[in-house]
């Protein structure tokens, strides 16, 4: 199988971003305060804990919100580095 530059190339252009998000995420939800009240109310909001609702409009809606704590929790709990391998992983997928 030829190596497809281009997949590389978005790859290292993407990985410096990675690294501001992550930091910027940590700075924004990893302190006292927003552990607190802001990630308790994101994760209430995000019906984190919740099961699924059987009307398929709320289960959208729903589904929706746990990509946006999905993607929260991403950024805190894994280093930049662990996040950019699991790019690679799902473009490798595809």
């Amino acid at each position: 199988m030829a190596l497809d530059l281009s997949v590389l190339w978005r790859f290292y252009a993407r990985r410096s971003d990675l690294f501001e998000e992550g930091a910027a995420y940590k700075a924004a939800f990893q302190n006292a305060r927003s552990q607190r009240y802001v990630v308790a109310d994101l994760a209430e909001f995000c019906g984190v804990g919740r099961p699924m609702p059987a009307d398929p409009y709320a289960m959208a809606r729903a589904a929706g919100r746990q990509d946006v704590w999905n993607h929260i929790q991403m950024h805190l709990q894994f280093s930049q580095e662990q996040l950019f391998q699991m790019m690679q992983r799902e473009e490798t997928r595809r």
